[in-house]
C-alpha cells in the first residue's frame, strides 16, 4: 500500500511532468522576444504559434 501512495503520489506526477516537458518544450523569453521583435519590424500582429513538437 505504501508502494503505491509514493508511485502514484510522487513518482508518475513527476515523470509524467518530465515526459510533458521533452515532448512540448516551452517558448523562452529570449525566442519569444525575438519573435516580437521580428514581427513588430514588419508590422505584423503577434500570434501565439508552436515552435516544436507534433503538429494537431
Amino acid at each position: 500500500m505504501l508502494g503505491f501512495w509514493i508511485l502514484s503520489g510522487i513518482i508518475l506526477p513527476k515523470a509524467t511532468a518530465n515526459l510533458g516537458a521533452s515532448l512540448y518544450p516551452t517558448t523562452t523569453k529570449a525566442q519569444m522576444d525575438a519573435e516580437v521583435h521580428e514581427q513588430a519590424q514588419h508590422g505584423s500582429t503577434v500570434t501565439t504559434r508552436r515552435t516544436s513538437g507534433p503538429l494537431p
